[in-house]
């Protein structure tokens, strides 16, 4: 596996951990790391639920924990089990990151409450430079997130 592969793949699979965390707290099951080359900066996972407030979504609060410690993130790479929806996506070109890892897409969950966005979409229209890695551990972070729909249908 190419160096920078294993990298990916490393940082998406932390994400994958705190994404568990989160769906076990009864949260939305989504994690985000950002990271500069194998250095972690900080982390974030869905809160929404147990913050009791919508806007708690993993890239936020990876975006929060990194001004609180004083670090900055411009220039670092966004790894997230779920594609940015656009409040993160805005949010991540404020803070200055261009290069998004991905591991599930909204289009991979057949998702119909977005339209027909998606973060490239998103980033052309708002002319904001991004730089795109899709389908890291995908299908992981698909049946994770496919597996709080059937915990919220119980």
């Amino acid at each position: 596996m190419p160096e920078k592969e294993t990298t990916h793949v490393l940082h998406m699979r932390h994400a994958l951990d705190l994404a568990n965390e989160a769906l076990a707290d009864g949260d939305w099951p989504v994690a985000a790391v950002i990271a500069r080359g194998d250095e972690i900066l900080s982390t974030g996972r869905g809160r929404q639920n147990t913050a009791s407030d919508p806007t708690a979504h993993a890239e936020t609060d990876a975006l929060a924990q990194a001004r609180r410690a004083g670090v900055s993130v411009a220039g670092a790479t966004l790894y997230c089990t779920m594609e940015p929806c656009p409040m993160c996506a805005f949010a991540l070109h404020l803070h200055g990151i261009r290069d998004v890892v991905l591991g599930a897409r909204h289009a991979d969950l057949r998702r119909t409450d977005l339209g027909a966005y998606s973060i490239e979409s998103f980033a052309e229209m708002m002319g904001i430079d991004l730089r795109l890695t899709t389908g890291i551990e995908n299908d992981a972070c698909v049946a994770l997130r496919r597996a709080w729909g059937r915990d919220q249908t119980r």
